[in-house]
């Protein structure tokens, strides 16, 4: 729209000092300022490149604007600290040009699935942005070693997140052990090729700081966590594929009194002693998210003990564990009524007994997956939906039970 065109109240607008006007854009989101804001008229298209404006961007599909376009925003985006990047094949481009123009205000950066970072990519982020405190590269990656290591130079992070990150080696987890000693938080599920020395260095170096470890066990022996206990601030401890860990690493999980997320899948090694032992400690009564999905000998005895030892449960996943019966899950429902989130899969031991009161007994459930639960019957899911339309169930095939739809053969 050309100024001659303005109306009153474009007028009035246009009145106010530009401070004001600055504090009133401030209030769009970054869409609606460059999108549509700034195509209003000249003066309000200048306002919108204000670098007080521009603190925080995210970028979502390649149909959010041209790159020429988003690279001379950023260009003046010289006071942003924070950039988000799903999904677009110029992602690599957008993270050089903000890491030359505004990489000492940087403070987190999140690119995800989008071209793999390139060496020059990294090496301007370690040598601009050393204020970096988050990078998540989840479903990006990096192209190469070299690229990853450049990393591993920002002293400052506190979080990094490299799942499923082809390009991380040891020497990439020790180097960020050794160099960021904020280090709260690393994703690094689905990285394989680890070694237990990288992962003892990581708890070793980290072990005041550390309160988010999310790792893939696969390569992984117990010696790699038989300091885990250590790390005294952990609150979330993901462990997966952990076919071949033994019980020593439940052990030291069972020490972390401030532990509030656990995951260990097919940690199919492990005894239902060794699951009473860890519960039976008590260290672990904060627990409020638990997933012993595929641990194969998680049985009623195992979940009676965690039960009592785990009462304000919101989370509680057992998918595949096929040994539990009606006896141990009506127990959790009994003792554990802070469930929102109940994950059932595969259990095909179970029966409709574990439905009964449900909706009393579990008065702020959300969710409740039964896919692959044989001998649970729709008709009885159909019933509870009618009580309580607000709870999302799931059936043996994983369709949504919807009371609306139901047949008439019920």
């Amino acid at each position: 729209m050309d100024d001659a065109t303005l109306n009153h109240n474009d007028l009035f607008l246009n009145a106010l000092p530009e401070e004001v006007l600055l504090k009133i854009l401030s209030y769009l989101t970054p869409q609606d300022l460059h999108l549509a804001a700034a195509v209003v008229c000249k003066k309000w298209l200048y306002l919108s490149r204000d670098p007080s404006l521009m603190k925080k961007i995210i970028l979502k599909g390649d149909i959010h604007g041209k790159t020429e376009h988003l690279v001379d925003i950023l260009t003046n985006a010289i006071m942003l600290e924070e950039l988000k990047i799903r999904c677009r094949d110029d992602a690599i481009i957008l993270v050089e040009t903000i890491a030359r123009f505004s990489g000492q205000h940087l403070k987190r950066l999140q690119v995800n699935y989008c071209p793999a970072l390139t060496e020059s990519c990294t090496s301007l982020l370690a040598k601009n942005c050393k204020n970096l405190k988050t990078v998540n590269i989840e479903g990006s990656g990096t192209i190469s070693d070299i690229a990853t290591g450049n990393l591993t130079q920002l002293k400052l992070l506190q979080y990094i997140d490299l799942f499923n990150c082809k390009y991380v080696l040891p020497k990439h987890i020790v180097d960020i052990a050794k160099n960021c000693d904020l280090l709260e938080s690393i994703n690094i599920g689905e990285v394989t090729h680890l070694d237990d020395n990288c992962i003892d260095a990581l708890i070793q170096h980290r072990k005041a700081t550390l309160r988010i470890l999310i790792l893939d066990g696969e390569d992984l022996t117990d010696k790699a966590f038989c300091n885990l206990s250590l790390c005294d601030k952990l609150e979330q401890f993901d462990l997966s594929f952990a076919e071949t860990l033994g019980s020593s690493v439940l052990k030291e999980v069972s020490k972390l009194t401030k532990l509030k997320k656990l995951r260990y899948s097919r940690g199919r090694l492990l005894t239902k002693n060794d699951f009473c032992a860890a519960f039976g400690s008590k260290n672990l009564s904060g627990l409020i998210n638990i997933d012993f999905a595929e641990c194969t000998n998680f049985d009623d005895e195992s979940i009676v003990c965690l039960a009592n030892t785990c009462r304000n449960l919101v989370q509680m996943s057992v998918d595949w564990c096929e040994d539990l019966t009606d006896e141990g899950i009506i127990y959790l429902i009994k003792n554990c009524q802070n469930i929102e989130n109940l994950k059932l899969i595969g259990l095909f031991k179970v029966t409709d007994a574990i439905l009964k009161d449900i909706d009393r007994l579990l008065p702020k459930l959300k969710t409740l997956n039964l896919i692959q639960c044989p001998n649970i019957t729709d008709q009885l899911l159909h019933t509870i939906n009618s009580l309580n339309p607000q709870l999302d169930i799931f059936d043996y095939y994983g369709n949504h039970i919807d009371c609306e739809t139901l047949t008439d053969e019920y």
